[in-house]
Parts: structure tokens; C-alpha cells; sequence
């Protein structure tokens, strides 16, 4: 999608990486999106939304965090990650 805004893409090595990640970004005022591999075994949002439901976060595969403010802040959250390639 064409986008007003640079977006700039970082590879992580692995789930345990975006946890963290993720444990830092949920109490802090940017907003965020979690991608999760039950998103690609469900095309149905009630049917996603069901099966993570009856799952705690640890039971569920993090596959990617899109994470969004402002550079220097992200930045800050992001600096151990590697640019995507």
C-alpha cells in the first residue's frame, strides 16, 4: 500500500525476540499491531478470534509486531534488531 509515512522493515531472530519486543511496546503509548500464525490459519475473524480466545499469549506463535510513533522512539525499542534484506 502506498503510505505517506517511511516504513522501514527489521528481521528479529525468532519468537522470543518479538516477545520482548512486545513486552516493552503493550504499556507505552505507540500503537502497534501483533501478527500472529493463527492469523494465517484463519480467514474468519470470529474464527481467529474464537481460537485465540481459549489461548494464553504464550501459547500462540508471535510471527511478526508492526510497531508505529515516533523514529526515535521505535528506534529505541528496535536498535538490537538487524534491517530486513
Amino acid at each position: 500500500r502506498n503510505s505517506q509515512y517511511p516504513i522501514i522493515v527489521k528481521s528479529s531472530n525468532g519468537n522470543e525476540q518479538l516477545r520482548n519486543l512486545l513486552e516493552k511496546v503493550r504499556p507505552s503509548s505507540l500503537l502497534h499491531i501483533e501478527f500472529f500464525r493463527e492469523m494465517i490459519d484463519f480467514e474468519d475473524d470470529a474464527l481467529l478470534q474464537a481460537a485465540l480466545q481459549t489461548k494464553n499469549d504464550s501459547d500462540v506463535e508471535l510471527l511478526g509486531l508492526g510497531v508505529f510513533g515516533l523514529t526515535e522512539e521505535v528506534n529505541a525499542l528496535t536498535k538490537k534488531f538487524d534491517l530486513w534484506k
